[in-house]
């Protein structure tokens, strides 16, 4: 793989960073079009997982809330 296409790689990767952590959901489509352009079957699928479910990671994106606690009340049920 060149240096170009590493560069190109973790542009991508930061550029979902920030999105995610923006709370600007509206920006993820376009991400998924340019990470698509990057034709790399393992981002592929990614983005394929991103969009089957497209309405619950923008709203993670979007709002604060979260299942953790939750989660680790299971967690310690099901030790």
């Amino acid at each position: 793989m060149s240096p170009e296409w590493r560069f190109r790689i973790a542009r991508n990767t930061q550029e979902f960073y920030r999105i995610v952590f923006s709370g600007k959901s509206e920006e993820l489509d376009s991400w998924m079009e340019t990470a698509a352009e990057l034709k790399i079957d393992e981002l592929d699928r990614y983005i394929n997982g991103l969009q089957n479910d497209l309405k619950a990671v923008k709203n993670a994106i979007i709002y604060p809330y979260n299942n953790g606690l939750a989660e680790g009340s299971v967690n310690k049920i099901k030790l």
